[in-house]
């Protein structure tokens, strides 16, 4: 017999296992709940994000976070996006992006870079957002054409780097 069909019948050991456990307080919670996300509107993904890249991003956003909130200045020390910079003899980048920002989307271009730095040391592979570094660039003084090209991931990340504080607030 499936699960299904025994769940189905009601004088199934099983489904009374699972009648004997069901609180009706949280179904009611969790079907009020789906009727309010039922009407919400649907998040829509943004054309241009690089998903994988943002949430190596907001990994970086969240090590550097509770490094200064647990007042930790090593939190980076032989970290994978210093050992990237290291073989990619980019080690300036890795150092600016470790730095404090004054906005939002600073900080998230500065995560982008250590992200992207990690999975090179991971993988090997040449992500994009680092390409005008490994051609001399020092500082994030870059061609418009760049900023426009990483606009929406830049966008998204510093958007959920913003809620980071707040969220692990509640969380502890």
């Amino acid at each position: 017999m499936s699960l299904t069909s025994e769940l189905k019948n009601r004088n199934s050991p099983i489904r009374r296992w699972f009648d004997s456990r069901l609180n009706k307080t949280v179904i009611k919670m969790i079907t009020n709940h789906n009727q309010l996300l039922e009407n919400q509107e649907i998040i829509r993904p943004i054309d241009g994000v690089d998903f994988p890249l943002v949430g190596s991003a907001i990994a970086k956003a969240l090590a550097k976070y509770l490094g200064n909130i647990y007042e930790d200045q090593t939190w980076f020390t032989n970290c994978l996006a210093q050992v990237g910079a290291k073989a990619l003899k980019i080690e300036y980048t890795f150092d600016y992006s470790i730095t404090n920002s004054n906005s939002l989307e600073e900080e998230a271009l500065k995560c982008m870079l250590l992200g992207a730095l990690e999975n090179y040391a991971r993988s090997r592979n040449i992500h994009k957002i680092i390409q005008p570094f490994l051609q001399g660039e020092k500082t994030l003084q870059l061609e418009a054409q760049y900023f426009k090209k990483w606009l929406p991931s830049i966008q998204d990340t510093s958007q959920i780097i913003g809620i980071v504080p707040r969220t692990w607030q509640t969380v502890i």
